[in-house]
């Protein structure tokens, strides 16, 4: 096999964890060539790699309307011919749903690989069904187990992310107008995440800023997406000190530049956590409904700081209590003194632990 499709279309966290399988694909296959199916908000990160060749776009939300249906039909037809033109030995789809496993079907592909307990069906379309062990372990190293089925044996933990010099110095430019960023060290904020009962309080965010300013003297930069300005910016307004709010104004890469730069990010369970993760960054995850076991910061260095409830990673988008009470128990002074620790920890090899809040 020297010519393999990744079907990874989202979401960001997702796109993140698969990245380990394409560098250890090119490590270990000589003259390996990987294309790779995704969304175009994730495009210009999936570009990064170098070892991905070619990149198709797949327009999920035009598809997911039935009304959209005749008008998209073409645009498919036009993704599938493109897909079968380039006589793939292997398809590896690592999304597991019914749209990814048809795509690798009709891609013609010699090789079919999923996971046999993929959703919606997904399983019938596969040649070889890769089984996943009962017990939990992380995203990461469950997209690894299609390496197997590869005869890859020894896959690498890097994401292999390359950031072009020309992101870097636009990110420079961006910073270059801002005051506040001379502190002994770098620590980025994220207060964002997609589910409600995975955000910390804003007022708790802020009252970490200040004392990371005020006891660290270090330098903080809030970043968020365009939907987050609105939150971030009434973080900022809480704040007594100086930070930097670059919610909404960095691209991904940019947002990945600058956390290459950070000593440390604080986070909601998001996916700006894996991208710091994936850029060596150390993170300190806040996490509640979530369970860190599957979809923590991944590889060492990192902590996880939790309020310990009965009914701590539920998975709900909305708290039963009424109160997302496993977000409200985690307390400044416990995430304080986790970045404390961190901070402190240069030589970055203390292993990943969870502190409890």
């Amino acid at each position: 096999m020297k010519k393999f499709l990744i079907l990874k279309p989202s979401s960001l966290g997702d796109v993140i964890h698969a990245f380990p399988v394409v560098s250890s694909i090119a490590d270990q296959v000589l003259g390996a060539v990987i294309d790779w199916v995704v969304r175009p908000e994730y495009a210009e990160l999936v570009r990064a790699h170098p070892a991905v060749h070619e990149i198709f776009l797949f327009e999920r939300d035009r598809w997911s309307k039935w009304s959209r249906l005749l008008t998209t039909v073409p645009e498919g037809i036009g993704l599938i011919r493109s897909l079968r033109r380039e006589r793939y030995d292997a398809v590896l789809d690592l999304q597991g749903l019914f749209r990814s496993a048809l795509i690798a079907f009709l891609s013609g592909a010699g090789e079919r690989i999923g996971f046999a307990n993929a959703r919606e069906g997904a399983p019938f379309f596969y040649h070889r069904k890769v089984e996943v062990p009962e017990e939990l372990i992380h995203a990461v190293d469950r997209y690894g187990l299609v390496l197997k089925a590869l005869r890859i044996d020894h896959p690498l933990d890097d994401a292999g992310l390359r950031i072009p010099p020309e992101v870097d110095a636009s990110l420079g430019e961006l910073l270059s107008g801002e005051e506040g960023l001379s502190g002994a060290s770098l620590v980025v904020l994220n207060p964002n995440a997609r589910w409600e009962t995975k955000k910390w309080l804003p007022g708790r965010f802020a009252e970490l800023a200040d004392r990371l300013i005020q006891s660290l003297g270090a330098a903080v930069v809030l970043v968020g997406s365009p939907g987050d300005v609105s939150g971030v910016a009434g973080i900022v307004s809480q704040v007594n000190g100086r930070v930097v709010n670059l919610a909404g104004r960095t691209s991904l890469l940019q947002l990945a530049a600058l956390l290459k730069r950070a000593d440390l990010m604080v986070t909601c369970d998001s996916g700006p956590m894996h991208l710091a993760a994936a850029m060596g960054t150390k993170v300190l995850a806040l996490f509640g409904p979530t369970d860190p076991v599957r979809t923590g910061p991944y590889g060492p260095g990192h902590q996880v700081v939790r309020h310990e409830l009965d009914c701590l990673s539920c998975l709900k988008r909305s708290c039963p209590l009424g109160t997302e009470a496993c977000m409200e128990g985690i307390t400044v002074d416990a995430v304080f003194e986790a970045a404390v620790s961190l901070l402190c920890n240069d030589s970055g090899t203390k292993a990943k632990s969870e502190a409890k809040a």
